[in-house]
């Protein structure tokens, strides 16, 4: 069985009745319990009381000079700040037509007269703990009401967002896709099926392009990720030569707010923001080979942790790499198999 709820005062009472006897009666029953009694002499006193006090229970007497009893409990129930007060008649009559009649008006019990006092503190005291049961659950459903419409909106927020995602994707693939090579030479035919083959492939695939500058490396990485139909990542693109070394880690596997004298904030870094997508790496082969070994880590999926993240944090990475066939002269950059997956660069998609 449900619990009352605890309360620290047992709680309010509107007394209506024309005969004072009646409503003194009634308030020396009650007062001693610790119930704060309010007295109305009509019906008419009885609606005004209760639209400014707002008891939590009525004793309401059916026969009443001008608004009798029930009429007056229809009212209560058409005024929104009084139609959940539970209304209980006080009468003499105790005919199966007027109990009927009492339900019916929006009445929740009765009590007939002349009353036991024992009885009048238990039924008061019952539907006391009802109304309040059923106050807090309402305000638990306008709490999960609210909720739920706060849940709908993002998921809208979410949906528009998606579309509006989606919309700049197709555009983007319209832009970059393989729509945009116009060769008709058998080496262009062929990379043009070797990316079609490539976007049959998962997310989590290494491709090497390598071809001289102005070759047309990055057009492949995009036509590779914009092709793929389960992209839902960024392209980014890195040109590695043009990063300090310094700044390496930082700037491709990110770092926390406070993990280095200058951090005064959290960094994503590339292999972080590509995440879902296709990360491009170009002119791998001008970093020293110190930092080629971790990139090729973060490439097999073994990206270093972030500075100052903790184990488990971050998601999944892609990486690649740009021209690394061509390595310029005096440096110690790593070749590239003769025979890469794809015939002109260097990505992770």
């Amino acid at each position: 069985m449900t619990e009352p709820v605890p309360t620290a005062s047992p709680g309010s009472v509107l007394v209506v009745d024309d005969l004072p006897d009646n409503g003194n009666l009634l308030r020396q029953t009650l007062e001693p319990q610790g119930y704060e009694v309010l007295l109305a002499p009509d019906g008419e006193a009885a609606l005004r009381i209760a639209r400014e006090a707002y008891p939590e229970v009525i004793l309401l007497d059916v026969i009443m000079p001008g608004l009798d009893g029930f009429e007056t409990c229809r009212q209560l129930k058409r005024i929104d700040t009084t139609r959940a007060i539970p209304v209980i008649f006080i009468t003499a009559r105790d005919e199966t037509e007027s109990m009927i009649e009492g339900f019916r008006a929006g009445g929740v019990d009765y009590i007939t007269k002349p009353f036991q006092a024992e009885e009048v503190l238990v039924r008061v005291r019952t539907h006391l703990t009802l109304h309040r049961q059923a106050e807090e659950l309402r305000c638990k459903n306008q709490e999960l009401q609210a909720e739920i419409e706060k849940r709908q909106q993002a998921e809208a927020s979410l949906k528009t967002a998606d579309e509006r995602l989606s919309l700049l994707t197709q555009q983007e693939a319209a832009r970059w896709g393989l729509e945009g090579f116009v060769g008709r030479s058998n080496a262009v035919q062929r990379l043009v099926q070797d990316i079609r083959r490539l976007h049959q492939f998962g997310l989590n695939t290494s491709v090497v392009i390598s071809g001289e500058s102005g070759t047309g490396k990055e057009l492949i990485a995009r036509a590779i990720h914009y092709g793929h139909p389960r992209t839902r990542g960024a392209f980014v693109a890195v040109n590695c030569s043009a990063i300090p070394a310094e700044l390496f880690e930082s700037t491709l596997f990110g770092h926390r707010k406070g993990a280095f004298s200058g951090a005064t904030s959290d960094h994503q870094g590339c292999f972080e923001r590509a995440d879902g997508g296709t990360l491009f790496l170009d002119e791998i082969g001008d970093l020293p080979l110190t930092l080629q070994a971790k990139l090729l880590r973060g490439a097999r999926g073994q990206a270093p942790r972030a500075a100052g993240r903790k184990p488990g944090d971050g998601g999944r990475s892609a990486g690649g790499g740009g021209d690394q066939r061509r390595t310029p002269a005096g440096a110690r950059g790593r070749q590239v198999p003769k025979r890469p997956l794809l015939p002109p660069g260097a990505l992770h998609h």
